[in-house]
């Protein structure tokens, strides 16, 4: 069905004058799809078109099968339309996340974090910039100075034996920042990434080492990790700058 899809839409799309470009980003773009992963669906249209193409796409879709989840996700950017799609009787996990953008966005992806796999370009949309080499010490040492002050919230909810309020402060000023660390240290063009991707970013015995600080069962437990994860921090602060 995956195959079959990218086929159908480039066959309603590709002969079209204001279809500027058809790509795939996502798991399929990294080369690593599997029965679980969505399909990312991108399209450059010229703005006048923009419904045109989405009514299009969807009614290109429903030659293969009927839709039972059809819903447009608000984007942020005003250039960009997203709907989510679901093919009846296809994987559950096979949503169609469908996005139009207006013809002069830029697509200028870092091939240090971004991927795309084309499946036509007409104009040359789709282009890799290299970003500029940053100097990490300024934002290293901001968020050692916010970690060290945000850690107090964990540390009042361990005292109170507040286990939830406790781990969410825990994920919040502890592992996101930690995470952010370990990324600036191995892979610091997708340093905003978050925990997205995180386990195909990170050397193996790195990702070991943090599986089980996201892993909590007690207060006490929190308290170890806590520890842990503070220790781990003050050394990657001193690796990195």
């Amino acid at each position: 069905m995956r195959n079959e899809v990218i086929t159908q839409l480039r066959s309603a799309t590709e002969p079209l004058l204001y279809v500027y470009a058809f790509w795939l980003e996502g798991a399929d773009a990294y080369e690593r799809a599997d029965a679980y992963s969505d399909l990312d669906l991108w399209f450059d249209v010229d703005g006048e078109h923009l419904d045109e193409v989405m009514e299009l796409c969807c009614h290109t879709l429903t030659e293969l099968a009927a839709l039972d989840i059809d819903f447009e996700e608000p984007h942020p950017s005003p250039d960009i339309r997203q709907r989510m799609l679901h093919l009846r009787g296809s994987s559950p996990y096979l949503i169609l996340d469908l996005c139009l953008q207006r013809h002069g966005r830029s697509v200028a992806l870092n091939p240090d974090a971004d991927a795309a796999k084309v499946i036509f370009d007409k104009t040359g949309v789709v282009r890799f910039e290299a970003s500029p080499v940053c100097d990490l010490s300024a934002e290293v040492a901001a968020l050692e100075k916010r970690f060290m002050l945000k850690k107090r919230w964990v540390d009042k909810e361990l005292e109170r034996a507040n286990l939830i309020e406790a781990l969410s402060a825990y994920h919040s000023f502890t592992l996101a920042p930690l995470v952010k660390l370990l990324r600036f240290k191995y892979c610091p063009a997708k340093a905003d990434f978050g925990t997205k991707h995180l386990s195909y970013d990170l050397p193996a015995g790195v990702v070991a080492r943090l599986e089980p600080l996201f892993s909590v069962t007690s207060l006490p437990d929190l308290g170890s990790k806590q520890a842990e994860a503070e220790s781990w921090f003050k050394v990657l602060t001193t690796e990195i700058s």
